[in-house]
């Protein structure tokens, strides 16, 4: 039971809960392990900025869970067919990481966004998701989520990225620096304010 391994090895970083679960638990448990701790860390903020608490701990876990599942049964009936291996995902030079989000509907009034960090060799070396009541525009979800991607990439120091996304209207304003005067724009200038944070950045299209 990953329960007993994780209470038996006492005090650890999160980076090292991560570490130790990515051994132990398959990619369905792992997810499942990740959002609950992310969830525990916004009810941790909530708290300490004086926001009103979500619910109580097993309702958190619980909800981390369930918005994993809802996750996956939308990329599943939103998936098309598997694409030729040429359009599958491709490994960044050494010594680049790789970043992918992504954005989507849950329910009927609750979105979801994620990203993953991979390095040279395919290994994932940090990933995210995030839920939020409210669906604005796809286009508009899609930049929160590649704005939360990189925000989060900037605080855990990743300095060179090559940034996927699968929203092809998105990825042409932003390297294009085109920025309407919109709630869309406003994201577009946050994720544009972030570029100074990186060394190295390239912003690419790619099919689902």
């Amino acid at each position: 039971m990953f329960e007993y391994h994780l209470w038996k090895a006492g005090p650890l970083t999160a980076e090292e809960h991560l570490l130790q679960a990515a051994e132990i638990l398959d990619q369905q448990r792992l997810g499942e392990f990740v959002a609950v701790m992310w969830e525990i860390w916004n009810e941790r903020n909530r708290i300490i900025f004086g926001q009103r608490p979500q619910g109580t701990h097993r309702n958190l876990a619980a909800r981390a869970v369930q918005f994993v599942k809802n996750y996956r049964d939308f990329k599943e009936q939103e998936s098309p067919p598997l694409a030729p291996r040429a359009m599958w995902w491709k490994p960044p030079p050494t010594g680049i990481y790789k970043l992918n989000f992504d954005a989507g509907k849950i329910e009927d009034n609750w979105n979801g966004w994620g990203f993953v960090i991979r390095n040279h060799v395919g290994d994932v070396v940090l990933a995210g998701v995030k839920q939020n009541m409210g669906f604005s525009s796809p286009e508009e979800e899609e930049a929160r989520a590649c704005y939360y991607a990189l925000r989060t990439a900037s605080t855990y120091d990743f300095r060179q990225l090559i940034v996927e996304g699968d929203c092809q209207s998105l990825i042409n304003k932003l390297n294009r620096r085109e920025v309407p005067n919109n709630s869309l724009g406003f994201f577009l200038s946050e994720i544009l304010s972030l570029w100074a944070n990186f060394e190295f950045l390239v912003r690419s299209f790619v099919k689902r």
